[in-house]
């Protein structure tokens, strides 16, 4: 009961003060020496125990300590049925509450424009709630506010304990025709764990590059994260985000130099397209498929979302080729548009032919290792420089499949097709003299002699293309800043001279490397390591590092964050075309009216399902009960 206050040094009674400040006790027996003075006559220390057996000090304790002890509420001990009553209301509200959460983590509305009675939200408390009381739409809404602003705080909370981070945004229309952007954030744990998290969706009025600049910086300000922690981004090649002299990744990089560009991987891959389907069409298709080919897969369409189906969408042409040409002739008299009349005779009439068997057979191989390469990239653990060196293994694989050997092996496989469909046989093409402009005057113009030379040479121009494309599309200018960082660890640990990329890493990154430091950890970690491994690439590194003592941590501090700016900079921004998928199911077209505040949660608790489960639904219900006065009462 004694406090002591530091700034006037003298002590104080606790339950003598909080009596009189309530008035609970009578001002003529009051102490003021341990009231309003306060006791500083150390010599006299007895006094505390006189004052303890006071007159002042027991009524003081009778009033503050024992009464509200004896006394409960006065509902309480008016009806011993009210504290029954304020159980099973708070049971009804944390199923509520749970409810709620359960619908959002689902992705599922929680109310919709019919009956009420048929709505998923009266449908999961219908047995529990005994009333209408806290199921209003408003006090969802406001449920929905609570649990995702606990979601949000928890990511960036996360994302302040790392040392950098990199953005990723992207931009889309949802089915109200609201121009959306999506902002996610990387980062990467004390553990070399890289996460990519999605933070939020923001309308814009339009999506010129100083609008999409204004609400990167307003999510980081509005997160408390500081723009000079960002050591990465990761956009689609679109002029507006990537343009080299206004574009986004511009403005940001003037803002933060450090912060090094990455044009998505995924994107420049994606080469995908849309095709539309008859619904008559389709189940004729499946018909003939039962008869012809049972246990052959469908087919699987080209979306423009979708960046790993081109290599199994011709293989399901190829694999159903009887069904889709029986398809073509059983729908050509039932169409009534003269337009699609004329577009199935066109398809049908191609798909006669040798060349289109064997364009959809060649594009078959190209596609599956770019359809493999695309998997790879979109795993939120592969960082920018890995992600250069799958491409790289990709364009050797493919050089490799273009040798002679190798066509002389397709051509066969695919004139084994060939004789199983209908088919005709292929020719040569007529020769044509090739344009002026492409002429150099000396040699006669050459034409292949044989079928097998001019679908020989198609062969090699297809393999030609794509790893041109790749080789082209994946040297990005900020590739020589991450390949110095990831070069400068493997040639420490492999013993190679480094000099020319530690120059540079530690001239770029000055405020977040300490040169002399990292030099003796470097030296420090090419020793130790050496002694445990043999290095075959940059994961053995990481798993050196992972899980080190307090000790290890301080010593290798430098070179922790030198592995941490490699992690740190993504490969794709697939996490936002993620968030899109989710976008279109939680506001389809039967919920177009949704406000942006209610979407955000919805996505928040949908898209982290591991955050939403670990939510303390306790504490949820007391931060949501504190938003009003009445609601204490729960």
């Amino acid at each position: 009961w004694l406090h002591y206050d530091e700034s006037r040094d003298c002590m104080f009674c606790f339950t003598c003060v909080k009596a009189y400040r309530d008035k609970l006790i009578n001002s003529a027996c009051i102490d003021p020496s341990f009231i309003s003075i306060g006791y500083s006559n150390w010599k006299e220390a007895c006094n505390f125990r006189k004052h303890e057996l006071s007159n002042c000090h027991e009524d003081s304790v009778f009033k503050v300590v024992t009464v509200p002890k004896s006394f409960r509420d006065i509902g309480e001990c008016l009806s011993s049925v009210h504290e029954q009553q304020k159980k099973d209301r708070r049971h009804c509200f944390l199923k509520i509450l749970q409810n709620v959460k359960y619908l959002a983590w689902q992705g599922l509305a929680l109310r919709g424009d019919g009956d009420e009675s048929d709505l998923n939200f009266i449908q999961t408390i219908k047995n529990e709630q005994k009333t209408n009381k806290y199921t209003s739409p408003e006090i969802q809404n406001e449920m929905l506010q609570v649990l995702g602003s606990r979601v949000l705080r928890e990511i960036t909370e996360k994302v302040r304990s790392a040392e950098f981070f990199s953005i990723m945004i992207d931009e889309t229309r949802d089915s109200a025709n609201k121009e959306q952007v999506v902002i996610c954030v990387r980062w990467v744990d004390d553990n070399f764990e890289a996460h990519e998290e999605f933070v939020g969706l923001y309308t814009v009025g339009g999506t010129d590059a100083n609008t999409l600049v204004q609400v990167i910086k307003d999510v980081l300000t509005r997160s408390n994260l500081s723009i000079t922690k960002v050591r990465g981004q990761c956009y689609d090649g679109a002029a507006v985000l990537a343009g080299k002299k206004s574009g986004v990744a511009q403005q940001i990089s003037e803002a933060e130099p450090k912060a090094l560009f990455v044009h998505c991987y995924g994107h420049s891959l994606n080469l995908a397209c849309c095709e539309q389907n008859s619904p008559n069409r389709g189940t004729r298709f499946e018909q003939l498929k039962k008869n012809l080919a049972l246990n052959v897969p469908g087919i699987h369409v080209l979306c423009p979302t979708r960046w790993t189906v081109k290599g199994k969408s011709l293989k399901g042409v190829l694999d159903n080729y009887e069904v889709l040409q029986k398809t073509w002739i059983a729908g050509k008299d039932r169409v009534q548009n003269p337009e699609t009349k004329i577009r199935i005779l066109g398809v049908s009439s191609q798909m006669k032919s040798f060349d289109f068997l064997f364009g959809a057979a060649l594009g078959e191989v190209l596609f599956c290792h770019c359809d493999n390469l695309s998997t790879a990239l979109q795993s939120p653990e592969i960082c920018a420089a890995e992600g250069q060196n799958l491409a790289r293994m990709t364009v050797v694989t493919l050089k490799s499949l273009s040798s002679e050997a190798e066509f002389n092996k397709f051509w066969v496989h695919v004139q084994e097709m060939a004789s199983n469909q209908d088919v005709d046989e292929p020719k040569l093409p007529r020769k044509r003299k090739a344009p002026s402009r492409f002429e150099d005057g000396t040699s006669p113009a050459a034409f292949p002699t044989s079928v097998e030379d001019h679908n020989c040479k198609i062969y090699e121009t297809g393999f030609n293309i794509v790893t041109s494309c790749i080789e082209e599309r994946f040297e990005q200018p900020g590739f020589q800043t991450y390949a110095k960082l990831e070069q400068l660890i493997l040639k420490t640990v492999k013993g190679g001279e480094y000099e020319e990329e530690f120059h540079y890493i530690t001239h770029l990154y000055a405020d977040d490397l300490d040169a002399s430091s990292l030099r003796a950890q470097l030296q420090a970690l090419a020793a130790n390591f050496a002694m445990k491994n043999n290095c075959s690439g940059f994961r053995d590194v990481i798993d050196f590092m992972k899980n080190p003592s307090y000790t290890e941590c301080q010593f290798f501090s430098n070179v922790a964050v030198l592995i941490k700016l490699v992690l740190v900079i993504p490969a794709t921004n697939a996490v936002s075309e993620w968030s899109f998928s989710a976008l279109r199911l939680i506001k389809n077209y039967l919920r177009t009216t949704m406000s942006q505040a209610c979407l955000n949660h919805l996505m928040l608790l949908h898209i982290h399902k591991n955050i939403t489960d670990s939510l303390n639904l306790l504490e949820v219900a007391n931060e949501f009960v504190e938003g009003s006065e009445h609601r204490r009462s729960v």
